[in-house]
């Protein structure tokens, strides 16, 4: 048993008892001779448990009275620890005593512990359960359904709610709802059938499988009963019970059979009670849940008996009495109804159906107890459906098989069972019940969800009965004071007075008061002026009443006017003096039983209205308040304090609503619509209270002090302000406070027997504890739930320092809250710590909040839960987040980069001076460069003017060689070199000029040494077109031996417009001889040794030009001559002057003149022809008609020729070759038209296509075959000369001018069959685009 280390009075223990809202079964004094503590066992049934320790009270040290000792806290105690534990409350241990220790303790301690087993044998009365203290939660409150099938509660404090429906998650201030899904860490289906709690950290749920949550980190899982068609795996997943051990294994309990799963959800035992076979039909249910015997054996109560699983030898079994005899009993079920329930491992209870026994059963302590029962049971007592909640060590709760549940206490040490007859919540069917963290009790029924909320019993409400609230409808409460256990209430509306029970407010009476007189029936105010006295102040009269007889008389007053002075209010002081105030103040005196005028109270009367509140002050001074407020110090007789004015919100009123003052002079005011003003006479100041400082209204309509607290009543409910800290609590519907207004004129009554304060809620009344009222608001439990850092991943109650990147900047923060009690006035607030004054940023009611673009840093995020009505100190959580800089701004990569600067400073400084010297080192070199580069250019310049003027006049190539191997590369210091050139056929290269050994004609006939490309070094250059500088040859395959070996060698090809003329090669002895300035020098040399070539070859083409063109100038010219003999053929001359001769003997001078001028004309055009070349196609044309009108004179009207020109055809423009048209067309006459017989036609044409000029010559005579035939037959063969000397002038044509002159003759029979004539064809290109 404990002892309180703290002292106390006995007389205090009872109020501290009902301070902890617990019930009294027994309080022994245990006297003590000669000492000074009192020792006090107190037997307490707290809600849901029963617990008792012991006190040493001190008779020197004793509490103030109204307030508790430090050792209780504001907490209510929770279950006792047992074994070796303890449990507090407050700071006050509670020791839970084994028997076997009992024995050892010292003294009278072993009698009290059995006196205290005797009381305890008796139940204890504890808190009633009633119905109307429990707040219910449906689907319009956020359930997802109506029907619960199973409540549970985490280790965090979530309360978990399956439904029909749904799943559902609550803290208090929403739920939260999970359904089924494609997911595969979704629900596996929305209807949830129950619920357990496996671990610490587990959560199981039931449906078409196990749902199990992990609710420490946020996991999901499903685990099924596997089987191998699918079409019927629903069947073996219709779970009703899970169990689990220390492994993580699970026991799954389904209607199909019994199936053991290992810590990895693998199944390793299945019991199938399902038969494959009847797979299609029902079969019913195979158990209806699962004990645990042991660690080892479990068992299983199926419908058709017990059995047993031996979970290490994995072994299904029936379960036998000699292994467990305690339970031998209990093997007749299913025979005899037993009802079996399991409230912890190897304890089990029995029910027999129609028997009024309990049976207890303790495995582990071989305990074996039966006990009555206060009634016989039924089966719609406890059945299949049946749940149990154990809560604490020793009281169990059963829910009905019909509607409500049992309430039964356990005495483990000796088996006793203690069952209390009542039925709660009868009008329900109930499905699981659950008494959570903070002994909150809830009932899971078909029609919602039901928590008991233990702060409504602290308020005690009561009301008239219904008929004289219909009787009066205005009816509101005024004053009230108590008489002995009896309550008087005023009232307005005319209801005149109310008695009540002080205690429970149960009406007790009416007291009408309309008898006396109408303006009677409304009471203002209330006072005791003696023992049985009551003095009611109305509307009308001032009323007396013997609460001994029951008479009721008018009070005299002076100058009284009835109808129109009422009594606005009535105050008795520390001296018992009465003052009633109305038009005038009055006292009443107790004598007489008259009220007379207060003379010197007049004062107040000048400056203020009608005054009706009270109070006094510390010192003694009554202080009066109405439409002003003044002080009256009855040391003086004079009021000497008038406050002008009170502070507002925002237009200052006089009116004053409630008056009170406290033990510090302070005088508490609320005026009209400005809130809460406490002023000071001393210092005259003022400290102002608005709802912005947490006043539950801006008009407070009654204030009372009790003790350090003040007490006010608004429209929106009742408040609480500690004079010490001044800090609000806030209190209303929620705590048990009617949901109405008080109004006006209403006032607190404070009860110090009861320690217990009365208001009026418009018609009704409460009373209640101001000390209890004030520790029914535990802190609610308050956590980060989650933490959601950019892409790095979601954190599930994060604990540790949160590491991310810059990346990562961007939180979104969920906070979680377990309130139960008062999640209505729960607010969030969070800040970033830079320092003390840091600002909190308001969330509300919100519970998530973000934070983005957060730079780099290490910040401290603290988010703190507070109550608006101050229920509970602010609690305070923190997030300890590091953001890492971007590398580059971190210090390593700075301190690296630091060094790396350092080294290229210091890198940087050595290229400064390496630089310097190598600009020192290339100023010299440049100087040597340059004087090289004067040394080469002047070298150079010397191969250029060698080439300009010693091989200026050298028109041979082969003495150009030889002078350039002697004269020239002699002088470059070479010991060999050899100049090779392409063969005629150019197939190799051969050896041509050299200097050194083979340095003469001689030695390179005598030693022939040709090339192939691609041979030796020289072959390769020849390839390549590239020089080639070869320091070692001895190193290089390429490398080919002419007449000796050397050991360095170059090679430069002599190149002229791309075309590879020749090489030059040289070799010498030594290594590494030659550099690049031999091989600038070569290349140099071999470009002015191939132009020389080139020039001299093109030279030499040239003269041959020149000599072919005179060759071909006197060929043409022998042709022209040619052609011009052939035009002057004597046989045409002859014929021509025979025709003269004829015309002149026939005396055809005319004709013979005119034939005569056509015949010197043409002999003209034809000298003329003969000195050019070309002529334009019209002079042709002129030529050509001259010679046809001669052949018309001499052959007559039988021949006749047509002319015709293209019109694309510019006739002076054109140039055409002349006398080449005019033979033509007279050989068409002499050979085809001449041997003709009748009409001789010829026809000449011209035309152009693109830029080649026709023309045509075609006669009608008798061809080239049958004039071939003619001059055989006369002249034998016979050699055209005018077509060969034609074709030969078109030959030098076309070599001298490029005219593409063709001429083409066909005889006509060839074209076309029976066709008659010749026809030729002359086409050459327009001269004149060349011309």
């Amino acid at each position: 048993m404990p002892l309180c280390s703290q002292s106390s009075t006995s007389s205090n223990l009872e109020k501290i008892i009902e301070e902890q809202r617990c019930h009294t079964s027994a309080v022994l004094f245990l006297s003590c001779a000669a000492a000074s503590t009192v020792p006090v066992v107190v037997i307490c049934y707290f809600p849901f448990q029963v617990q008792y320790f012991l006190c040493l009270l001190s008779a020197e040290q004793q509490s103030v009275p109204g307030q508790r000792p430090e050792w209780f806290s504001q907490r209510r105690p929770q279950a006792a620890v047992t074994g070796k534990g303890y449990s507090r409350i407050g700071h006050l241990p509670i020791f839970t005593v084994p028997t076997t220790t009992v024995a050892r303790l010292p003294g009278i301690w072993p009698f009290i512990y059995w006196l205290f087993s005797v009381v305890l044998a008796v139940p204890a009365r504890g808190q009633e359960i009633n119905e109307a203290h429990f707040t219910r939660y449906t689907t319009q409150q956020g359930l997802s359904h109506n029907m619960i099938t199973g409540i549970g509660q985490d280790s965090i404090g979530y309360l978990w709610i399956a439904t029909s429906s749904g799943l559902n998650r609550y803290d208090g201030n929403q739920f939260t709802h999970y359904y089924g899904g494609k997911d595969s860490t979704a629900l596996p289906a929305d209807a949830v059938i129950g619920l357990t709690r496996l671990d610490r950290q587990r959560m199981a749920f039931f449906a078409r499988g196990v749902h199990i949550v992990n609710t420490c980190t946020g996991e999901r899982t499903n685990v099924f009963v596997p089987y191998e068609n699918r079409q019927f795996q629903y069947k073996f997943n219709s779970v009703t019970q899970v169990l689990s051990d220390s492994s993580g294994a699970l026991y799954v309990l389904t209607r199909s059979g019994f199936y053991h799963f290992d810590n990895r959800h693998q199944l390793v035992f299945r019991h199938d009670y399902y038969k494959a076979d009847k797979l299609h039909v029902f079969q019913g249910s195979f158990a209806r849940s699962v004990f645990r015997l042991s660690n080892r054996h479990l068992a299983i109560i199926a419908f058709r008996g017990l059995l047993q699983y031996d979970i290490i030898e994995r072994k299904f079994t029936s379960l036998q009495a000699s292994q467990f005899p305690l339970l031998a009993q209990f093997l007749a079920y299913p025979q005899i109804p037993y009802q079996l329930f399991q409230p912890r491992p190897g304890v089990i209870i029995g029910f027999r159906t129609g028997t009024d026994s309990v049976i207890y059963v303790n495995l582990h302590k071989n305990l074996k107890k039966v006990s009555k029962l206060p009634f016989r049971l039924t089966d719609m007592d406890f059945g299949y459906h049946s749940r149990q909640c154990l809560a604490g060590d020793s009281l169990l709760y059963i829910t009905s098989q019909g509607s409500g549940f049992f309430r039964l206490y356990l005495n483990h040490e000796t088996g006793d069972v203690r069952f209390d007859p009542m039925r709660y919540f009868p009008s329900h069917y109930c499905t699981d019940i659950l008494l959570d963290k903070s002994g909150n009790l809830w009932v899971a029924t078909s029609k919602g969800l039901f928590r008991q909320d233990i702060r409504r019993t602290y308020v005690v409400s009561g009301a008239a009965p219904s008929d004289i609230k219909e009787a009066f409808p205005y009816l509101s409460i005024t004053g009230m004071l108590t008489v002995g256990n009896e309550l008087y209430v005023g009232t307005r509306g005319n209801a005149g007075v109310l008695v009540f029970d002080k205690n429970d407010l149960r009406f007790l009476k009416h007291l009408p008061m309309g008898r006396y007189a109408d303006t009677a029936a409304s009471i203002y105010n209330l006072i005791q002026a003696g023992k049985d006295t009551l003095i009611m102040g109305t509307n009308g009269p001032m009323l007396s009443l013997d609460l001994r007889s029951g008479k009721l008389r008018f009070v005299p007053v002076e100058n009284w006017q009835v109808g129109k002075d009422w009594a606005s209010g009535s105050y008795k002081d520390s001296k018992g003096t009465i003052w009633l105030a109305a038009s005038k103040m009055y006292q009443y005196d107790y004598a007489t039983g008259s009220c007379y005028v207060s003379p010197q109270a007049q004062q107040f009367y000048e400056r203020n209205h009608t005054p009706s509140l009270f109070c006094e002050d510390a010192s003694g001074n009554l202080w009066i308040a109405g439409n002003g407020i003044g002080r009256y110090n009855p040391r003086t007789n004079r009021f000497d304090a008038l406050p002008d004015s009170l502070p507002a919100i925002r237009m200052p009123d006089r009116q004053v609503l409630a008056l009170a003052a406290d033990m510090a002079d302070h005088i508490w005011i609320s005026s009209y619509n400005n809130g809460l003003v406490r002023y000071h006479p001393g210092t005259q100041s003022y400290l102002h209270f608005t709802r912005d400082n947490g006043l539950p209204d801006n008009n407070i309509m009654a204030l009372k002090i009790v003790g350090d607290k003040l007490w006010m009543a608004s429209y929106s409910g009742i408040a609480c302000l500690d004079l010490k800290t001044l800090s609000i609590i806030r209190y209303g519907k929620e705590d048990g406070f009617p949901d109405l207004p008080v109004v006006q004129g209403t006032a607190f009554y404070y009860d110090s027997s009861l320690h217990r304060l009365y208001i009026g809620f418009s018609n009704e009344i409460v009373s209640f504890n101001p000390d209890s009222l004030l520790k029914t608001s535990p802190e609610p439990d308050f956590f980060i739930e989650n933490l959601v850092v950019g892409k790095q991943g979601r954190y599930f109650l994060p604990r540790a320092p949160l590491i991310t990147n810059w990346r990562n900047n961007e939180l979104t923060i969920t906070l979680g809250s377990i309130n139960y009690s008062n999640s209505s006035s729960q607010r969030f607030a969070y800040r970033i710590i830079h320092e003390d004054t840091s600002e909190w940023h308001a969330l509300g009611t919100a519970s998530q909040f973000s934070l983005s673009n957060l730079p780099p840093g290490h910040y401290i995020i603290q988010v703190k839960m507070f109550s608006s009505d101050n229920r509970w100190p602010d609690q305070v959580e923190t997030i300890d987040i590091r953001i890492r800089r971007q590398f580059w701004k971190r210090s390593w990569f700075i301190a690296i980069w630091a060094a790396l600067l350092l080294v290229a400073g210091y890198l940087f400084l050595r290229w400064r001076i390496r630089v310097a010297r190598a600009k020192e080192q290339e100023k010299t070199r440049v100087q040597k460069l340059i004087a090289e580069d004067y040394k080469n250019q002047f070298e150079l310049e010397q191969i250029n003017n060698y080439f300009s003027s010693s091989l200026a006049g050298k028109k041979d190539v082969q003495e150009v060689l030889w002078d350039v191997a002697h004269n020239l590369i002699s002088r470059l210091n070479y010991k060999d070199c050899m100049i090779y050139l392409w063969n005629e056929d150019k197939t190799k290269m051969v050896q041509k000029a050299a200097f050194g050994p083979k340095g003469s004609p001689e030695a390179i006939t005598r030693q022939v040494f040709d090339v192939l490309p691609g041979q030796g070094v020289v072959g390769y250059v020849m390839q390549t077109r590239e020089p080639l500088l070869i320091p070692d040859t001895r190193k290089d395959s390429r490398y080919r031996v002419d007449e000796m070996v050397r050991l360095s060698e170059i090679c430069v090809p002599i190149i002229h417009n791309d075309e590879l003329i020749g090489i030059i090669d040289s070799e010498h002895p030594e290594l590494n001889y030659y550099k690049a300035r031999d091989l600038k020098i070569l290349t140099t040399i071999a470009t002015l040794l191939g132009n020389k070539i080139k020039q001299i070859e093109s030279e030499q083409s040239l003269e041959k030009k020149q000599v072919e063109l005179a060759i071909i100038n006197q060929q043409l010219a022998e042709a022209q001559i040619t052609a011009l003999q052939a035009q002057m053929n004597p046989h045409f001359i002859f014929n021509a002057l025979n025709s003269i001769k004829r015309m002149i003997l026939d005396n055809q001078q005319q004709e013979a003149s005119r034939y005569l001028s056509k015949f010197a004309h043409m002999i003209r055009l034809t000298l003329n022809q003969s000195k050019v070349v070309f002529a334009s196609l019209q002079e042709n044309l002129e030529y050509l008609e001259s010679y046809l009108d001669m052949e018309k004179l001499r052959f007559g009207d039988s021949f006749t020729w047509s002319v015709a020109v293209d019109e694309a055809l510019d006739e002076e423009e054109v140039m055409i070759p002349t006398l080449m048209i005019q033979p033509l067309v007279e050989n068409a006459i002499w050979h085809g038209l001449m041997h003709k017989e009748g009409e001789k036609k010829l026809h000449i044409g011209f035309s152009k296509e693109h830029s080649t000029i026709t023309c045509t010559i075609e006669d009608n005579g008798i061809g080239i075959k049958k004039s071939e035939q003619t001059k055989q037959q006369h002249n034998g063969a016979h050699k055209s000369v005018g077509l060969e000397n034609l074709r030969n002038r078109i030959k030098i044509l076309n070599e001298k001018y490029k005219t593409n002159c063709r001429l083409q003759i066909t005889d006509c029979s060839d074209l076309q069959p029976g066709r008659s004539g010749t026809l030729a064809v002359l086409s050459f290109d327009n001269l004149h685009s060349k011309f």
